[in-house]
């Protein structure tokens, strides 16, 4: 009796203990997949990147509610973690541009890429705390300005530039490589493909707004030239000076030839080569 008892005892905590594992263990695939996308901050991209963030969220979740089983909803996220790469988030933005800032600043002279490093490093936690493209592109301009005028050259990194330099825009072109080349092939069979058509409907693409253009500016430049002193009258050579000396010496007038170190300014022209300017639409 004792041990039926005991074994009795034994069965159910067995089918307690498998009743609990069951439970922690209860959140399919699909919750699990439904709760990542969910997860998905928009406050971590630009205001003006929300919307087709928020968008994407959307559509994803919407073919995980339909997915059959596991399998189509892992299926689905493989494809989500792909395309989520296609957006760039406001640090990556910020990280692109002072790579690529930096990477101008190399050609400067010694002095100069420490005098540019740390205005960039000055403006660090101004463009941790962006949170739009807009004012993204006004204090990047700003940035170069600064750069620019305390090195003496042009250096200029635009919020296209950066657009088309980040890791996302990367993927996106990754993206459109491998969809180009696939084009050709045959249609893979929809059984379980139909639930992620929402998804694959709609990509990133980057449309031009300017093309890229060059443009000629101009900086004032001071510079020093000699000039030669004779009775008062000034000559831009030493050979005519010198002339003019001789025609007194004739005439008994008596004088003196002697050189003076002058300063002038003078407008300098130079180029700055513009990217082409545009942005990424979700189509």
């Amino acid at each position: 009796m004792k041990a039926k008892k005991y074994r009795l005892i034994t069965i159910i905590s067995m089918l307690l203990v498998l009743g609990i594992a069951l439970t922690s263990c209860g959140k399919s695939v699909k919750d699990e997949a439904l709760e990542t996308v969910k997860a998905v901050d928009l406050k971590a991209y630009m205001q003006e990147d929300r919307d087709a963030v928020k968008e994407f969220k959307a559509a994803y979740e919407k073919d995980l509610k339909k997915a059959k089983d596991d399998k189509a909803a892992e299926k689905i996220m493989k494809q989500f973690k792909k395309d989520l790469k296609t957006f760039a988030t406001k640090k990556e933005k910020v990280n692109t541009y002072i790579k690529l800032v930096k990477e101008q600043i190399k050609s400067l002279s010694e002095d100069k890429q420490k005098e540019a490093n740390k205005v960039l490093e000055s403006y660090k936690d101004k463009l941790n705390k962006l949170d739009s493209n807009k004012d993204f592109d006004a204090l990047t301009t700003e940035i170069n300005g600064k750069i620019t005028e305390i090195s003496g050259t042009t250096v200029e990194v635009t919020a296209s530039q950066v657009e088309t330099s980040t890791p996302a825009a990367k993927q996106v072109v990754k993206q459109q490589t491998a969809a180009s080349s696939s084009s050709n092939s045959k249609t893979a069979k929809s059984s379980s493909s139909s639930s992620a058509s929402t998804s694959k409907a709609k990509q990133r693409v980057w449309v031009v707004d300017k093309a890229a253009w060059t443009e000629t500016k101009y900086r004032t430049e001071t510079y020093q030239y000699t000039v030669y002193i004779c009775n008062g009258r000034e000559f831009a050579d030493y050979n005519s000076g010198y002339a003019y000396y001789c025609e007194l010496d004739d005439a008994g007038t008596p004088s003196r030839l002697y050189p003076k170190t002058k300063t002038g300014t003078r407008q300098v022209p130079y180029t700055v080569s513009h990217p082409e300017q545009g942005h990424w639409e979700y189509r």
